[in-house]
């Protein structure tokens, strides 16, 4: 088990599965609160990204076990509040949408110890500074004791035609983006290491019925009131 570590600074943790809109809605609500904003599964495409191109398959565990720990892994952000990622010194935000790493990035996910490195890497970027943090496992294992948690869940039905109308170039289906869907889905939430679930203490906000303005200004009402 994970020990809770205190923060001095204020963390806003949004979780949830594909494409159920808390990077878009964790944005735009960092823009409002004037908050920094970092969506930990660019993170996991990183590292997808770096182990692709070293050849090395999300099955060869002691090979990525070797190399985790060379790899100089770091996180600036812009004077918007914006996440760069660098490895090894080379920014990789233009290589995380690859095809490739789309298809590997929940296996190479599912590996320990690039969760447990990259939780290290996420709760030091959550010491500096006020921060919304988007991925599936930040209220649950990151930052446990955050006092604000934020859940967004949808069907699958309704991600998978979201992402369809969000993929200008894709020539994928809605039912094949839905079955993409299902299967991460299932990766995610019956993984060992960190599976996907809301936090005991998160508020779920199903987004099937509500505009993207809808869930931002539900949240931010949420934050105003608790900070008055």
């Amino acid at each position: 088990m994970i020990n809770q570590i205190n923060f001095s600074t204020q963390i806003i943790t949004i979780d949830g599965p594909a494409a159920s809109g808390k990077s878009t809605a964790g944005e735009l609500l960092s823009e409002k609160l004037n908050f920094r904003y970092l969506d930990t599964g660019l993170m996991y495409r990183a590292i997808t990204t770096y182990f692709i191109q070293k050849n090395i398959l999300p099955e060869q565990i002691q090979q990525i076990k070797n190399q985790i720990e060379k790899i100089s892994f770091k996180i600036n952000f812009n004077k918007v509040g914006t996440a760069n990622i660098f490895v090894n010194d080379k920014s990789v935000m233009s290589e995380l949408f690859l095809p490739d790493t789309d298809s590997l990035v929940s296996k190479f996910s599912s590996i320990s110890c690039i969760r447990k490195f990259l939780v290290e890497k996420q709760r030091t970027v959550a010491k500096k500074e006020n921060i919304i943090m988007i991925g599936r496992d930040i209220g649950t294992v990151v930052i446990p004791n955050a006092k604000f948690k934020f859940y967004l869940n949808a069907s699958s039905s309704i991600r998978a035609k979201r992402r369809f109308n969000q993929s200008k170039n894709s020539n994928k289906s809605i039912m094949e983006i839905k079955n993409s869907i299902d299967l991460r889905d299932k990766i995610d939430s019956t993984r060992k290491d960190s599976p996907l679930r809301p936090a005991k203490d998160a508020l779920i906000i199903d987004t099937d019925n509500l505009i993207l303005d809808e869930v931002v200004d539900k949240m931010y009402s949420i934050f105003m009131g608790e900070n008055l």
